[in-house]
């Protein structure tokens, strides 16, 4: 489960902490600013939308960088 924590300003979701099925604390994913909503989290990357400094949605594929790979 990604449970998100809002960092920046309206705009910006941040950082999102990652548990585990029991509810253990795995990791944390820190987003790009911009990123206002997460649509589709697959293993390797997150699929969002994206809002730039002119008001301009797009949307927008991050790969996910595990550490230790």
């Amino acid at each position: 489960m990604w449970v998100g924590q809002r960092v920046g300003g309206q705009r910006d979701i941040g950082h999102y902490q990652v548990l585990d099925r029991e509810g253990r604390w795995v990791t944390t994913v820190v987003l790009p600013e911009g990123v206002n909503q997460i649509f589709e989290i697959g293993e390797d990357y997150v699929l969002a939308q994206v809002q730039d400094r002119f008001d301009v949605q797009y949307l927008a594929v991050y790969e996910i960088h595990k550490p230790n790979e």
